[in-house]
């Protein structure tokens, strides 16, 4: 009974050091301002942005890969067809996103980001999955205001399956 009672202790103790240090890594990439604060579910809706930049090439050139390198995301571009996957392989799962031209939105232009598929021990992104995902997310939003420092942004939820 004893031994049952270490082992239960040990493992929550270990449990609660996995937890701090992504808490640690998540802050410390809100304060790199490499993240931003968000619902743990945002890898399930499409995020649209609204923009005067039509040059899809210039907003391939704004993301940046420094950060993509950091985070082990790849991306495809292509710019000609006017998409870009992104691709994460992550410890325990991996996530496929893109981002592509969605067309014109009367005198602005639209381009639509999503997740396409994650997998994980639950069928939810795991947490450093999530965090990595979070990181794309904000290099996308910064590329668009970059670019257009007048950019606007909805998100809808996506029907899953």
């Amino acid at each position: 009974m004893p031994f049952i009672i270490i082992i239960v202790v040990v493992g929550l103790g270990v449990l609660a050091l996995v937890l701090l240090r992504e808490q640690q890594q998540t802050s410390k990439m809100i304060t790199r301002g490499l993240a931003v604060k968000r619902d743990i579910h945002f890898y399930k809706y499409i995020a649209t942005f609204i923009t005067n930049t039509r040059d899809f090439a210039a907003v391939c050139s704004a993301l940046d890969q420094a950060v993509f390198n950091e985070m082990q995301i790849s991306s495809q571009p292509n710019a000609a067809d006017g998409w870009i996957k992104f691709l994460n392989a992550g410890k325990m799962g991996t996530y496929q996103a893109v981002l592509q031209v969605d067309g014109n939105r009367g005198d602005r232009y639209a381009y639509s980001f999503q997740f396409l598929s994650w997998t994980g021990p639950s069928g939810e992104m795991n947490k450093h999955d999530v965090l990595s995902g979070n990181v794309l997310l904000t290099a996308v939003e910064k590329a668009f205001i970059t670019l257009d420092p007048n950019a606007g942004f909805e998100r809808e939820r996506m029907k899953i399956k």
